[in-house]
């Protein structure tokens, strides 16, 4: 008879005590750590932070542990990169123009339960705003499950042109992320004030930060001014007790790096402890260049030591490429809310030839208007849904063969998919006929495209569907 997930979870935690006492009469011992391991395994809900914890002073404790016993390092190694990794909010923006809500994750997520949005006008308390929630994938929230990284809510007909307030509301228990081993751990409200735009006709409200009591909001001390947010992985201790802590770790795991360069656990715990330093110090411009620099040579020589994870490695040296590269969108402040209006939005990204092979959080991309990812590794245009602004785009000599995305991009007016390797003209044409947007071109030239029903080569045809004109010749500035 199988045990219930709750059974589980409680006889292995208790398994783990019973260890734990274990240990203070034989804390060397190779068994207790291969059992634990199979534990943590193997129950539901892994306390991995309180593993590492538990590791650590086990470490600190006895340091002669390495390297005549080397038990507790190589525990700690395979505990590395195992904890809970936490969903976050790039950015939540109100777009008056078209009475929507755009809620952007650094993950693609699932909706169990539809994101609650409340309107508050003068002299009245919190009333919930009906209207429905899509991804721009095409999930929509009545249970069919679809991910996506970004998500909208459009209101229903009612007038909310009058609200003196309005905020969203996301609670960890109505999602359900595409990764089991990323999770929200906290809810989320984001909130903005109701105000007169006169200067800027087309703008993103940015919804701020907001705890919500009970009938009404109120504003916390926490302001958000840019699309990459600190990360919610930091150490839960104030950043003048960190800094000097992650400099001397810093520190130490280099000097170990020298003796032991092709040290798995030495190399991926110097990426995290330079990212924590990268979000938390304040350095100046240049210093994050060779933070991020240094970071991308140690995940390039972290996947041929790990093969074993290189997926994950490189995944993760793409989004500390795209950081470096991100050029942080124009922000107009005025009174207490932070607009980012959608004419001055970042008018070109740029991250050609960098071996990339995919695109792991494109909803950091939702303001990029001109991208430009030429002489690269994608396979795939689907993360393009994300770029919601997207004007012209640049995916030239990747190793693309299919186009998908890119149907809902209302303002995409030149797409180059030129060198890549699409071959049939089905995989083009069932994505374009269900094109939403006005005149677009799309260039081919250098794809094998072929005619399905006779085999036949496609060559320099002048092909329209609808309002997109397929060009067959070479791309130019």
């Amino acid at each position: 008879m199988e045990s219930s997930t709750e059974e589980k979870q409680q006889t292995l935690s208790s398994e783990l005590l019973f260890l734990q006492e274990i240990f203070s009469l034989n804390p060397k011992s190779y068994w207790i750590f291969n059992h634990r391991r199979w534990c943590l395994e193997t129950m539901p809900d892994p306390d991995w932070q309180r593993e590492l914890t538990l590791v650590g002073r086990m470490l600190d404790m006895d340091s002669r542990n390495y390297p005549d016993d080397q038990s507790a390092w190589l525990y700690h190694c395979w505990l590395v990169g195992r904890e809970i990794r936490h969903i976050s909010v790039l950015g939540t923006y109100y777009d008056p123009s078209k009475s929507r809500i755009i809620l952007a994750f650094d993950d693609e997520i699932g909706m169990l339960t539809p994101f609650k949005v409340f309107c508050k006008k003068e002299n009245s308390p919190l009333n919930i705003i009906k209207g429905l929630w899509r991804s721009v994938n095409g999930g929509i929230s009545n249970g069919d499950r679809m991910y996506g990284f970004v998500w909208i809510f459009t209101f229903s007909d009612e007038e909310i042109d009058n609200f003196s307030e309005l905020l969203v509301t996301v609670k960890p228990e109505w999602i359900v992320s595409s990764h089991p081993e990323k999770k929200l751990t906290r809810t989320i409200s984001r909130s903005c004030i109701n105000q007169k735009f006169d200067e800027v006709k087309e703008i993103l409200v940015l919804m701020v930060p907001k705890d919500m009591t009970e009938g009404s909001v109120e504003a916390t001390t926490d302001t958000v001014s840019n699309l990459l947010i600190e990360s919610q992985d930091s150490l839960l201790i104030g950043t003048s007790e960190k800094l000097p802590v992650l400099r001397r770790e810093i520190s130490a795991i280099r000097e170990l790096l020298e003796l032991e360069p092709d040290s798995k656990w030495c190399l991926q715990t110097l990426i995290n402890l330079l990212r924590e330093l990268k979000y938390i110090s304040g350095l100046n411009s240049e210093e994050v260049a060779d933070v991020n620099e240094e970071v991308v040579k140690l995940c390039d020589k972290l996947i041929h030591v790990d093969k074993t994870r290189s997926a994950a490695i490189f995944e993760s040296s793409t989004k500390t490429l795209i950081e470096s590269s991100y050029v942080s969108s124009e922000v107009i402040y005025k009174h207490m809310g932070t607009l980012i209006s959608k004419s001055t939005q970042t008018s070109l990204f740029s991250l050609t030839d960098k071996k990339i092979t995919t695109i792991p959080s494109p909803s950091i991309f939702l303001h990029i208007r001109k991208l430009d990812l030429s002489h690269n590794k994608l396979n795939t245009t689907k993360f393009l849904a994300n770029l919601i602004s997207l004007q012209e785009a640049n995916l030239s000599n990747n190793c693309i063969t299919n186009v998908q995305g890119v149907y809902g991009l209302e303002y995409l007016r030149s797409l180059n998919l030129q060198s890549n390797l699409i071959v049939t003209w089905e995989f083009i044409e069932n994505e374009l006929t269900k094109w939403q947007g006005g005149e677009c071109k799309v260039y081919l030239y250098g794809n094998p495209v072929i005619e399905t029903s006779n085999d036949e080569l496609i060559t320099k045809q002048k092909r329209t569907i609808g309002n997109i004109e397929i060009v067959w010749d070479s791309w130019t500035t």
